[in-house]
């Protein structure tokens, strides 16, 4: 059955609204994205506090030996301590007081691999990233680590 040229103008002004309602317009993508970027706000940003590397670690180094090739990095806050030790290629993290958990590690240029950490709050991570990367801890209040690079 053929369309009344009423019926053709009210289905024609129809498709036309559906085909506006597809785009999204900028402001409300931009408050979407926006919105996305504030789901980790409650995670806490872990201070480094040890590095040795630091002056005061570079002369405790120097006071052992030559054979002392150990980088140690100490982050920490009200609540965990996250101990990491980097030799022989592997990074070994353990977090205080012991948590069974995961550690997340994401590198900067978005390489996401997952670690379990055991009853002792132990865990190990080889090989190293080639890029700089930061760790996540826990899934209820996450503790981040700032950006750590291992290759300076």
């Amino acid at each position: 059955m053929p369309l009344t040229p009423e019926e053709s103008a009210l289905l024609s002004e129809v498709k036309h609204a559906f085909a506006e309602q597809e785009e999204v317009p900028f402001a409300i993508r931009n408050a979407g994205y926006t919105a996305y970027a504030w789901r980790t706000i409650d995670e806490e940003l872990a201070d480094l506090v040890y590095d040795s590397l630091s002056a005061s670690g570079a002369l405790a180094a120097a006071t052992r030996g030559p054979q002392a090739r150990l980088r140690a990095l100490t982050y920490g806050t009200a609540d965990l301590t996250l101990e990491l030790e980097v030799h022989s290629g592997e990074l070994i993290g353990q977090v205080i007081p012991a948590v069974e958990d995961e550690v997340v590690l994401v590198t900067e240029t978005g390489d996401v691999r997952t670690f379990t950490v055991d009853d002792f709050g132990c865990f190990t991570v080889s090989p190293l990233p080639e890029h700089p990367f930061r760790l996540r801890i826990g899934a209820g209040a996450p503790v981040t680590t700032p950006w750590i690079n291992l290759h300076d």
